[in-house]
């Protein structure tokens, strides 16, 4: 079996993360390491999920897109174009952060993408409701650890 340029990414990005939880372990304010360690740990178990998939034999059979070709997994690159959108997805959305704050940002993220990938107006309201509601509950209300106001609200003294 070789072992690709992607297996090793994997374990620089396990190897990373358990940095981090060790790093978030040893601070002693609750508060501050909190996310840090959600994220890390949630993070971690991605990459592994994808580390051993990239191990487990391949199937063979592709997805059917509708046009009579397969998409083959390892076997469909993206494109340039696709890697530049979804980097303008992600800055846009640590720009949203900064100056809108979480709460509003993640709004508007899941809204504005769930559109534009052709979900109907209904379905992204609710999963925009569904998503503010669960972060802001679990964050605002019931750890009381208090969100991101956002540059703007900040200028604008709330």
């Amino acid at each position: 079996m070789k072992i690709g340029a992607d297996t090793y990414f994997l374990m620089a990005i396990m190897a990373a993360m358990l940095v981090a939880i060790w790093d978030s372990l040893r601070t002693e304010q609750v508060y501050a390491k909190l996310v840090p360690l959600m994220l890390s740990s949630l993070i971690f178990v991605l990459a592994a999920v994808a580390l051993v998939r990239s191990f487990l034999p391949k199937s063979g059979t592709g997805i059917e897109t509708g046009q009579g070709d397969t998409d083959e997994g390892e076997e469909a690159r993206g494109t340039p174009r696709g890697y530049v959108i979804a980097g303008l997805w992600t800055v846009s959305f640590f720009l949203g952060i900064y100056l809108l704050g979480l709460v509003l940002a993640i709004g508007l993220f899941v809204f504005s993408y769930t559109k534009s990938h052709g979900t109907g107006w209904l379905v992204s309201a609710i999963l925009t409701v569904f998503t503010l509601g669960f972060a802001y509950g679990i964050f605002e209300l019931v750890l009381g650890v208090g969100l991101y106001q956002g540059l703007l609200f900040i200028w604008l003294g709330y």
